[in-house]
């Protein structure tokens, strides 16, 4: 029990110290991603805090996997590095034993992990996108330029000749007030003023002094009437700089429990079994006509108006009229041919539309896969992370760290590319979700059998020589 507690809590401050920077990592990338919305949007901190938050679910998701790995690394490194591992082995404690403490610790970071996956991952994918669709719907709160057509507010237009942000004072002021009938606008102008937001009324309030009002006559366009003034108040209704919340109406399958995925995916299943079923019954139906229409004798062929059968396959022809034709074989091969044509284009579209259903089908479960086979990695990479921890001791930290940085890649772009040829329906959706774990256990067992037999698994030293031939690198390697 205490060699239990003593390995556990060798994993413990590796993986929080790798979950922060890995999510880190991920925020920061996510932050170069919407920065442009926070600073053309004007978004309120804690708008911006809960984009964040909602955000956060989905880096979770992913940086948990990735943080057991490299907790594994080095919580075994350091023992190996220490000697902790020779005097085990030495007690008599096969180095598989070792692994058990990480690996129950990697199942109960799985369960809890699919767990998120299941029930808080949906909703905050589902929120988050909610918050990015109002955000998009926001218009930023406009900046008064000067020496610069202004033409965010509805119904107006601003012209300024400059202006003072401390003060709030104008200069050489114009407003277009425009005509909702498509005439003359009102001119307003003015040699200076302020302005200022009434939150009250949702409007800009402009006093201007020493100007002139220039209004068209609707009567007479030809004159105007113009006014002269000392000060004078102009509101002008503010642009929508609110952030209006909403709810989607719909959602996507990231947005989804597995319940609901799984009931999308029988209804595509059963939408195509539907398009299948009414597909054969029409080619088998047209068959039978076109076996009617080619048993058809000369005789017979003359008398075809009153023949049933010949009926049902004139009216299957579509719109297109045969026109009587002297020869009964060749008006017969006429009817054939627009039934056909039109066949085949019904066909393939209840092709496309079955093709449609069944990558539909296909995308619902590759996420419900994902949900479970994401969360698995924890206790597979304890598999491999543990033995690479042990070759970082002969071949150095730079060692064991390239090894887990080449799993990381191979396993996240073996993920990657499976959901991508699963949605293009070239493969099952439940392997592509599982072959990059079918593959990482496979390498893990024979990395922890390698480690029970203190053998290496990767021959690294030909690695080392090419260096030295380049002039860098160490001139001793040990194998």
């Amino acid at each position: 029990m205490i060699l239990i507690r003593h390995i556990l809590r060798e994993h413990v401050a590796p993986f929080f110290y790798s979950l922060v920077v890995v999510t880190g990592l991920f925020l920061v990338d996510f932050v170069v991603q919407i920065l442009d919305s926070i600073l053309t949007k004007g978004l309120a901190w804690n708008v911006v805090l809960e984009l964040f938050f909602l955000n956060a679910a989905w880096m979770l998701a992913l940086s948990v996997p990735m943080s057991v790995l490299v907790a594994s690394l080095m919580a075994f490194g350091r023992m190996s590095a220490d000697g902790e591992i020779d005097a085990m082995r030495a007690a008599g404690l096969h180095p598989a034993k070792m692994l058990l403490p990480g690996i129950l610790a990697g199942a109960l970071l799985a369960g809890a992990l699919t767990w998120f996956n299941d029930r808080v991952l949906p909703q905050a994918n589902f929120r988050a996108a909610s918050l990015r669709e109002d955000i998009s719907r926001k218009r930023p709160a406009v900046l008064l330029q000067p020496r610069t057509m202004i033409q965010d507010f509805d119904g107006f237009r601003l012209w300024l000749g400059s202006n003072d942000p401390k003060t709030d004072s104008l200069q050489d002021i114009a407003i277009y007030q425009l005509d909702k009938g498509g005439g003359q606008p009102t001119v307003i102008t003015a040699r200076g003023g302020r302005v200022r937001l009434d939150s009250a009324q949702d409007a800009w309030i402009f006093s201007l002094r020493e100007g002139e009002t220039h209004s068209p006559d609707r009567e007479k366009p030809a004159n105007y009437l113009r006014i002269r003034f000392t000060e004078l108040d102009v509101t002008v209704p503010n642009i929508d700089s609110r952030l209006h919340r909403t709810e989607k109406g719909y959602r996507g399958d990231r947005e989804m429990p597995v319940a609901a995925m799984r009931e999308q995916e029988r209804k595509a299943h059963d939408r195509q079994a539907v398009l299948v079923k009414e597909s054969s019954e029409r080619l088998f139906s047209d068959l039978r006509w076109v076996q009617n229409l080619l048993e058809l004798d000369s005789g017979a062929a003359k008398n075809a108006k009153n023949d049933t059968d010949s009926q049902m396959v004139l009216s299957n022809a579509g719109s297109a009229k045969v026109l009587p034709d002297s020869n009964p074989v060749h008006s017969a091969a006429r009817t054939l041919k627009v039934l056909a044509q039109s066949r085949i284009a019904e066909t393939k579209n209840a092709m496309e539309q079955i093709r449609w259903e069944r990558n539909e089908a296909n995308r619902y479960r590759v996420e419900i896969h994902k949900k479970f086979s994401i969360p698995v990695a924890c206790i597979l990479f304890v598999l491999v992370g543990a033995p690479l921890g042990i070759l970082a001791r002969s071949g150095g930290v730079g060692t064991g760290a390239t090894y887990s940085l080449a799993f990381f890649l191979l396993y996240w772009a073996a993920l990657i590319g499976g959901e991508t040829l699963a949605d293009k329906g070239k493969v099952d959706g439940a392997l592509a979700m599982w072959f990059p774990n079918m593959v990482l256990g496979t390498v893990g067992l024979l990395l922890v059998s390698r480690m029970g037999r203190q053998t290496q698994f990767f021959r690294y030293a030909w690695f080392f020589a090419i260096l030295r031939r380049v002039g860098i690198g160490r001139k001793a390697v040990t194998p």
